[in-house]
């Protein structure tokens, strides 16, 4: 075999032991609440893995997975009413959030399908 096919088996391999071992479920809420707010790290696949490892829990642990996305969501939120204007005009010069808030305001909706589809949001 490749390597490459080698590493997917090995890391296949990985994420289906860590999806039965008694912490996964914990590790997979932790990742999900985290990726909500700024970790760049996906639950998906640990989600899926504990899914093909616990199909009678599936729904459960995948509803489990969606409050800690929302509760993640909700603290990002707070956090970016608190301290993102001032934290971005401290990365960002005014005039360019200003010309980028005049674009927003302008295209609103495509603004936003076109940052979703972008590596970075």
């Amino acid at each position: 075999m490749t390597p490459l096919i080698d590493l997917l088996h090995d890391l296949t391999d990985w994420m289906l032991s860590l999806a039965e071992s008694e912490w996964a479920i914990a590790l997979l809420l932790i990742i999900t609440f985290s990726e909500s707010v700024i970790f760049p790290i996906p639950p998906d696949p640990l989600l899926i893995a504990i899914g093909i490892a616990n199909p009678s829990a599936a729904i459960w642990v995948a509803a489990l997975t969606a409050i800690a996305s929302v509760a993640g969501a909700i603290l990002g939120r707070w956090l970016g009413q608190k301290i993102g204007r001032p934290l971005l005009h401290k990365l960002v010069p005014e005039d360019k959030t200003a010309r980028a808030e005049t674009l927003f305001s302008r295209y609103g909706a495509w603004a936003i399908l076109i940052a979703a589809f972008t590596p970075i949001p």
